[in-house]
């Protein structure tokens, strides 16, 4: 069970009521005396689609999403409303072995997000040959918290592409600590599996209050939301090698008197070769992310938004402390 320090700490950071849910049956205002809620921890190794998924079960997309690894790099908490549970969903950055001072934060914040956790999702793609040693490890951490853990076989939609004999089975070929308390299959591409998900995170938690506003999606400040948006816009227009070397951090943000905000936000990279990269021929790249960005942020901000957008060097940031904490996790 979470203690109710460790569940007042997770509630104190503002937060931002992005848009409402729609519901076959509307969430409660006042939640029925049966209702369930919890902490829902999901990992799994890098593009394992954990993002995809949250954006599945909450209905909108709340967290972002590119085909490369390590797109995640903080814990992120997205919430779950039914009329009959609610669970905060945590994504986590791609478990991996860590070898720079990013990576190694990275890992902090996943295990950071481990404490006090009511349930563990745990994906594997279906195509994969099982854990890795580094998954294995986790998982030995995460069955010694003594709550349950689901194995989803995450991407579902393409076991069809896998030989059925050469598939890994977690029933028979798992060795490693602790059992699974359920296997499923699924996919959030196509929603296999998503109904059976939600039924099993309702009969796994426990009964509880409604800590979030029905139609609140994310535990999250503006600041935050609009750093993502404008990464994975760099993430989608940028080659192999840019997007990793790329941080953005908010500069300035300010509401204006007619009811818009000003942003001003820098993009930092670590060679100027990159830099150049970013910008594009006349500035045309740099003009394309930020306006993609500025799409975004409006729609989830629900006001006009001035984006202005700067390319900045910073040799080897991901391997400075101080700009870490900065650049990526302030």
């Amino acid at each position: 069970m979470m203690s109710e320090q460790y569940r007042q700490c997770r509630l104190k950071d503002k937060v931002v009521n992005m848009s409402s849910m729609d519901f076959s049956i509307a969430p409660p205002l006042v939640p029925p005396p049966d209702f369930r809620s919890g902490f829902v921890l999901l990992a799994g190794r890098p593009n394992a689609g954990k993002s995809s998924l949250v954006n599945r079960l909450v209905g909108e997309k709340v967290v972002i999403v590119t085909p490369k690894p390590q797109t995640t790099r903080n814990s992120v908490r997205c919430v779950l409303t039914t009329a009959s549970m609610q669970a905060v969903l945590v994504d986590t950055p791609g478990v991996h072995e860590p070898h720079s001072p990013l990576n190694e934060a990275m890992m902090e914040s996943l295990r950071d997000s481990m404490d006090g956790i009511d349930l563990v999702l745990y994906l594997l793609e279906v195509t994969s040959s099982g854990p890795a040693q580094e998954e294995v490890k986790l998982l030995s951490e995460l069955f010694r918290k003594k709550c349950p853990v689901i194995l989803l076989m995450a991407k579902a939609d393409l076991s069809s592409s896998v030989d059925p004999s050469l598939r890994w089975n977690p029933e028979t070929d798992w060795a490693g600590p602790g059992k699974f308390t359920g296997i499923i299959d699924v996919s959030s591409k196509t929603g296999l599996g998503i109904p059976e998900l939600l039924s099993t995170i309702e009969k796994n938690l426990d009964l509880g209050p409604m800590y979030f506003p029905p139609d609140q999606l994310m535990d999250t400040n503006e600041r935050f939301l609009v750093r993502e948006i404008v990464r994975e816009k760099i993430m989608l227009l940028t080659r192999n090698e840019i997007p990793h070397a790329t941080g953005v951090q908010i500069l300035d943000m300010k509401d204006l008197e007619d009811g818009s905000s000003r942003i001003h936000a820098e993009i930092m990279v670590e060679t100027n070769s990159q830099k150049r990269i970013v910008i594009g021929h006349g500035g045309s790249l740099l003009k394309t992310i930020g306006i993609q960005s500025r799409k975004d942020i409006e729609l989830v901000l629900g006001r006009t938004c001035h984006l202005n957008l700067w390319v900045k060097v910073a040799e080897k940031w991901r391997k400075k402390k101080k700009l870490l904490r900065e650049i990526v996790f302030g």
